[in-house]
């Protein structure tokens, strides 16, 4: 992994989330592939994990992509943002 933070939730030895941050360690943050495993969903666990990262990013704007669990984010305090452009470069990405 490439990430500048990385956050693990373990339980008896299994992995059940993990998030990580890409930075430019100075004003620029992103949050990409945080997840909780499903049965361990609605304890906390994503939450704590946000939080590690957001933490770990003082000063930073930390941007965050997300399409589901808006509510979710919306709740660790993420608000949408009214505009944004993309580009998949190649034909990894794609379907």
């Amino acid at each position: 992994m490439n990430s500048q933070y990385v956050a693990i939730a373990i339980d008896a030895n299994r992995c059940v989330g993990t998030g990580r941050a890409l930075s430019d360690g100075v004003g620029n943050a992103y949050i990409v592939d945080v997840w909780t495993k499903r049965d361990y969903r609605r304890r906390g666990i994503g939450s704590e994990l946000t939080t590690r990262l957001t933490t770990a990013l003082p000063g930073q704007h930390v941007y965050l992509q997300a399409d589901e669990a808006l509510e979710f984010w919306q709740a660790q305090g993420f608000q949408p943002q009214p505009h944004g452009l993309s580009l998949t470069v190649g034909t990894h990405l794609q379907s």
